[in-house]
C-alpha cells in the first residue's frame, strides 16, 4: 500500500493540492492543450513530522512569535517528501477518465 497522499504531475510543484492521483492527472491534462502527451508521470508525496524544536523562531520580535504560536495551534504542520513516481499512459488514462476529451463515441 502507498504511502502517498498528495499529488502532481510536476516534479517541482510548490502547491500539492490533489489526493487522488487521478485527479494530479487530469489538472495536469487540462493545462496541456493539444497534442496530449503520450505518458506522463504522477508523483506522490507523504506527510513528514516536524518536531517543534526544528521550529525555532531565533531573533523574530515578540509579535512574530505569538503570530507563530498560533498558527502552530490552530493547523498542523507538516512537510512531504516524495515516495513514488508511476508513468501513466495518457491515451489509457484519458479513454477509462474522461472520454469526453476525444470528441465522439467510444464503442
Amino acid at each position: 500500500m502507498s504511502e502517498a497522499v498528495l499529488f502532481t504531475c510536476e516534479r517541482d510543484a510548490e502547491v500539492l493540492e490533489h489526493s487522488d492521483p487521478d485527479d494530479a492527472v487530469e489538472s495536469y491534462l487540462d493545462q496541456c492543450g493539444d497534442p496530449l502527451p503520450e505518458k506522463v508521470t504522477v508523483y506522490g508525496y507523504a506527510r513528514l513530522a516536524v518536531e517543534p524544536g526544528e521550529l525555532d523562531p531565533g531573533r523574530v520580535l515578540a509579535a512574530a512569535r505569538e503570530f507563530c504560536e498560533a498558527i502552530r495551534r490552530e493547523y498542523p504542520v507538516w512537510r512531504c517528501e516524495e515516495v513514488e513516481q508511476t508513468e501513466v499512459d495518457v491515451a489509457t488514462w484519458v479513454e477509462g477518465h474522461r472520454p469526453d476529451w476525444l470528441g465522439e463515441a467510444i464503442p
